[in-house]
């Protein structure tokens, strides 16, 4: 007749054998699923865009401005190059506007490479990235007239050799500093 004592040590060398099969097939699970999610992974990681490049400080990036176009949201216009000038997180990047200074973040799906820091950043390309940026920028406003047949504005634009007279409601976009009235 079994005693008590035996049917204890019984319940735990079942329990133990148990709970050690338990642990092989929770084991056994944990491998299999870790490959399946790996191999989804590397498939996902095939397709184009889905990795992010990193940037290093100094490099020229191209930016994405998606405010650039009216006609489509989803339509997006590539400016640049800037400057990537800090890093805010693994992800995203303080860039620098070459023409005007201007530091904003972005976030690295937002960002292509264009050259590395060994970019020679010459005349040609400031004036390059001047014609191709989101809009004229305003360095200075030098005079206005405003009579009753017309009124306009004499602009000196960053990066422009010439200085303009545009009418007010003119279809070009152009971007004005801060001006402090005297």
């Amino acid at each position: 007749m079994a005693t008590l004592d035996t049917i204890q040590n019984v319940q735990r060398e079942n329990v133990a054998k148990l709970q050690q099969a338990l642990e092989r097939m929770h084991k056994s699970n944990k491998q299999a699923n870790a490959a399946t999610r790996a191999a989804g992974r590397k498939g996902h990681d095939k397709k184009q865009g889905t990795t992010m490049a990193q940037f290093d400080v100094g490099d020229f990036v191209l930016y994405a401005n998606v405010w650039q176009h009216t006609g489509s949201k989803l339509r997006v216009k590539w400016c640049g190059p800037a400057r990537v000038v800090d890093t805010v997180s693994n992800w995203i990047f303080k860039i620098q506007n070459l023409i005007t200074g201007q530091c904003k973040e972005a976030h690295a799906s937002r960002l292509k490479f264009y050259a590395d820091s060994s970019l020679d950043v010459s005349e040609d390309l400031l004036l390059h990235v001047a014609h191709n940026s989101e809009r004229h920028v305003v360095d200075t406003l030098l005079e206005a007239r405003n009579n009753q047949q017309k009124s306009a504005t004499r602009l000196k634009f960053i990066g422009a050799v010439s200085m303009l007279w545009k009418a007010p409601g003119s279809q070009q976009m152009c971007c004005c500093r801060t001006f402090l009235r005297p």
